[in-house]
């Protein structure tokens, strides 16, 4: 029998790993930014568009192609939610505020294998399952802000406190696309 502790800490150790790094990278992050657009000047900016619109490739091929969805309104929903991902995208003026839909985008990810793993998909259970996911990934860009409030060259702020919960819902909404019979949900 293995023991309830072990068995979290497998269940949970992608989002552990993923957080430590989030929040390890916080102090390094800025003058790591700053070396790069020395070196990369302007063509920096357009790192983050690039990553935006190779992560929606792939998803699109993950869907027709390994979970052979062809229905329109899976693609449809999708669509909807690059569009909202991609009006907020242009809104932020600082690229490396871009950074956020992915840095939190890919927490529901993470986080939905553990808790569908431990309850399964119950069609009562998949509400409870997308907010206990919101709320972890809101939790997590809570703590990483009031990190920066301490440290030095960062700042907290409530706008960003927004933009980490708007990204977990956007990866929220991309998830519930790639979960275990979200197929047939959709």
């Amino acid at each position: 029998m293995t023991h309830p502790m072990k068995s979290f800490l497998k269940s949970w150790s992608w989002v552990i790993l993923y957080v430590i790094f989030v929040y390890a990278s916080l102090p390094i992050l800025p003058s790591i930014w700053n070396k790069a657009l020395e070196h990369f000047g302007k063509r920096l900016d357009y790192i983050p568009a690039i990553l935006f619109f190779i992560s929606g490739f792939v998803i699109i091929y993950y869907i027709a192609f390994h979970l052979g969805d062809r229905k329109v309104s899976s693609y449809a929903y999708l669509s909807l939610v690059f569009l909202a991902a991609l009006l907020i995208f242009n809104k932020l003026e600082l690229p490396v505020e871009r950074i956020h839909i992915f840095e939190y985008g890919v927490l529901p990810f993470l986080i939905g294998p553990p808790l569908t793993k431990r309850r399964g998909l119950a069609s009562d259970g998949q509400k409870s399952i997308l907010i206990k996911i919101l709320i972890i990934g809101f939790t997590i860009g809570i703590i990483d802000e009031i990190i920066q409030f301490f440290l030095p060259n960062r700042y907290c702020t409530i706008s960003d406190i927004l933009l980490n919960g708007i990204s977990v819902a956007l990866g929220l909404s991309v998830w519930r696309v790639f979960r275990p019979g979200a197929t047939s949900a959709l």
